[in-house]
């Protein structure tokens, strides 16, 4: 191990650091009347070169001590080499939903899961701090895992396969499958908002045992806990915002049992495909709209064979169930309702 260094160093240049989420980091703040205050905070998430947003999940000691004294301290340890680096900041808002919001908690959900604290754990905002130093206050003679590259190549590719989808369930498929099959990435989903803008729900994922968007065998009530689908023994995890604009759809999330698995080459590529993914949402939602203005002319329906099947809908979070077996909720339910 080498001594400790004090070198001055700029954000983006190891910003890694600050993204695995492997180890948690250390928050150090002091009340107005001066009183020290040390925690850990679950996440510590990289805007940009000058930004970083830790994850307010309870009314804690530190959340007091910002809000009447906005400076605080972050350490944080590198999980591939076990440097650690003083962040010198000033909080400066929270934010609770958006796509900053929203990254932050499908990689918190990942977390949560991860540690069997799925029930404990929920974002209740991003806290946003202005970095002003950042300091490596210890070295080691170890050096990170080298990030796996994104070429334009492998973008072009899962552009193309996104091109050929006609409506949202084929997107979403070709999205995943693109990932798994281009970007080699095994574990992924992607959660849709809600209409109320209230949850986001797993409508798909591949790798996964199962899938979070369906589960059976419910015979009463409205089930409105479905598990969220994750790796038991995951090392990374990456989300980013799927929008239209300024209008946030959901997210696509995915993990590996890889320590240091996603770099910010892949981020970006992933950053891309989400957008894309987003506005061509838009565009198909917004075509279906359309023809729904249309007078349709439908032939005459076949005469029914077999039982009748009941189909139920609950208004309060779009459930639908086909006999006693829950099928789906959130956004895929009423489309599933609609092209019934």
């Amino acid at each position: 191990m080498d001594q400790p260094q004090g070198k001055a160093l700029q954000l983006d240049a190891d910003h890694a650091a600050f993204i695995q989420g492997a180890v948690p980091a250390v928050v150090a703040t002091c009340a107005g009347d001066g009183t020290p205050n040390v925690s850990y905070s679950s996440e510590v998430h990289y805007v940009d070169p000058g930004h970083v947003a830790l994850s307010y999940q309870f009314f804690s000691k530190t959340r007091q001590n910002v809000l009447e004294n906005p400076r605080a301290t972050v350490l944080v340890i590198h999980p591939d080499t076990g440097a650690q680096y003083k962040l010198a900041t000033a909080y400066l808002r929270t934010e609770d939903s958006g796509p900053l919001f929203e990254c932050m908690k499908a990689k918190l959900a990942g977390i949560a899961s991860h540690a069997g604290m799925t029930g404990v754990f929920r974002l209740r905002g991003a806290d946003v701090y202005r970095v002003d130093a950042v300091t490596e206050v210890y070295r080691t003679s170890l050096t990170p895992a080298a990030a796996s590259a994104s070429s334009l190549a492998q973008l072009r590719c899962c552009i193309e396969r996104l091109s050929t989808a006609t409506d949202l369930a084929s997107l979403l498929d070709t999205l995943l499958d693109s990932l798994r099959d281009v970007f080699d990435i095994r574990h992924s989903m992607v959660l849709m908002r809600e209409p109320t803008g209230e949850a986001l729900h797993t409508v798909a994922s591949r790798g996964y045992a199962a899938s979070g968007a369906t589960r059976l065998g419910v015979t009463a009530g409205i089930d409105s806990a479905i598990p969220f689908p994750g790796l038991p023994e995951s090392q990374s995890q990456v989300a980013v915002p799927i929008v239209a604009g300024e209008r946030l759809l959901g997210v696509l999330f995915a993990e590996s049992t890889e320590t240091g698995r996603f770099g910010y080459d892949e981020e970006d590529a992933l950053v891309v495909l989400a957008r894309h993914v987003g506005t061509v949402a838009a565009m198909l939602e917004e075509g279906e709209a359309t023809a729904s203005d249309r007078p349709v002319t439908r032939a005459a329906a076949p005469a029914p064979r077999g039982a009748p099947i009941r189909v139920r809908r609950y208004a309060e979070n779009d459930s639908i169930f086909v006999g006693d077996e829950y099928m789906i909720k959130g956004v895929a339910g009423p489309r599933l309702r609609t092209n019934a």
